[in-house]
């Protein structure tokens, strides 16, 4: 009895844990396909709108070094694959950018040709997971809870967790 108590412990731990964006993961940039000049040029976009991206996430870009780079530019320079004026350029593979803050992110490959060929990537960063996502409460004041750390709300839906398992145990 008490296993099955634990079980549901571990599992609504882990839940708490996800939900609250600590379980942030790799994300391989095209997945299979890796870091490289697509055969569409909108390869990378249609790949984009597949996934969701969260702070604390990691894009990992795989490529041949040599053949490509992974620079961070701005969403003029993307559009137009501007390459004279990058905020920061990686050559070596592979390039690791931890997502940090919500917001825009857009990234090109700076050898001739490859970023008009498609070889460029925007991504909109969330705070949230698609199963965590719901839709905001009207309030007119900011309310306590808008104002917990990521821990101490793990640390208060731990205790609430652990309080029904206990309730659970003795009844």
């Amino acid at each position: 009895m008490v296993e099955k108590y634990l079980v549901v412990l571990v599992v609504i731990t882990t839940l708490i844990l996800c939900n609250n964006n600590v379980c942030a993961t790799d994300v391989i940039v095209g997945d299979d396909a890796a870091w490289k000049v697509p055969d569409s040029p909108t390869f990378y976009s249609s790949w984009a709108s597949k996934h969701t991206f969260i702070v604390g996430d990691t894009l990992v870009f795989n490529f041949m070094n040599g053949s490509h780079t992974v620079a961070l530019v701005n969403k003029d320079a993307y559009e137009t694959c501007n390459t004279s004026n990058v905020i920061s350029v990686k050559t070596q593979s592979p390039v690791r950018v931890p997502l940090q803050k919500i917001g825009q992110l857009h990234f090109m490959c700076t050898i001739d040709g490859h970023c008009s060929s498609g070889l460029k990537l925007a991504i909109n960063i969330t705070n949230e997971s698609p199963m965590s996502s719901s839709p905001p409460a009207p309030s007119s004041a900011p309310s306590a809870s808008n104002h917990l750390t990521p821990f101490a709300t793990l640390i208060a839906s731990s205790s609430l967790a652990f309080f029904l398992l206990l309730v659970g145990f003795y009844c």
